[in-house]
Formats: structure tokens, C-alpha cells, sequence
């Protein structure tokens, strides 16, 4: 009855999945390795591989390493033209908790026709 509806809606695990960056509470999921490194990111802004290797007396090919699963999954991204390479946060924006205006309306439209 109410199929047409709600196949209008966005499917909220479809969108999840397309986001990319972090809010705070991610943070608390990632290994401890990980959360420190994002952490330090997020402190000091662009910054490269070597400058964290020495901050946080870690070998750089494990610094590497690091940027580059947080690079993957989203959550750092290497800005471009820069050398050596640096990597900032990303950050996820903040979803809309408004839904459309036209879902009331279709919603009456569609109580009306069923009423």
C-alpha cells in the first residue's frame, strides 16, 4: 500500500555506507595505534608522515601504514601537490534530520486516496 512511499525514502545503510570521514564517536571504535594517529591529525591539521614518525617516536613505515588503512577507509585523505605527502582529517558532515518537505505531501495525498 504504502510501497511507492517509503521506496522514496533514502535507505539510511545505503547512505552509511556511501559517507566518508568521521565523526567523534568513530574514533572510539578504531584500534588503539589508529585512534592515537587521527588523533594527532586532527590536533595538528595537515601533516605529513615524517612529522608525525618523529611526534609520536613511531618508525615511519609504520606511520605509513597507518595513513594509508586511515586512507582507505575514508577518514584521512592525502592532500594533493604536496611533498612530501600530508594528510588531513575528514570529516563526515552532519546529516539532516529534516525530512523533505514533499513527504507530507505525499503522505496526505496518499491517506486521502486510501481514506
Amino acid at each position: 500500500m504504502y510501497k511507492e512511499l517509503f521506496e522514496r525514502l533514502p535507505d539510511e545503510s545505503e547512505s552509511s555506507e556511501k559517507d566518508r570521514g568521521f565523526n567523534p564517536a568513530d574514533l572510539l571504535a578504531l584500534p588503539d595505534a589508529q585512534r592515537g594517529l587521527m588523533q594527532q591529525v586532527i590536533r595538528r591539521g595537515p601533516v605529513s608522515a615524517g612529522e608525525l614518525s618523529r611526534e609520536l617516536e613511531v618508525p615511519a613505515e609504520a606511520i605509513e601504514a597507518l595513513l594509508q588503512s586511515l586512507t582507505e577507509k575514508g577518514l584521512l585523505a592525502r592532500m594533493p601537490d604536496t611533498t612530501p605527502p600530508r594528510y588531513q582529517a575528514v570529516l563526515r558532515r552532519k546529516r539532516s534530520r529534516r525530512l523533505p518537505s514533499s513527504i507530507w505531501d505525499n503522505l496526505s495525498g496518499k491517506l486521502e486516496n486510501d481514506g
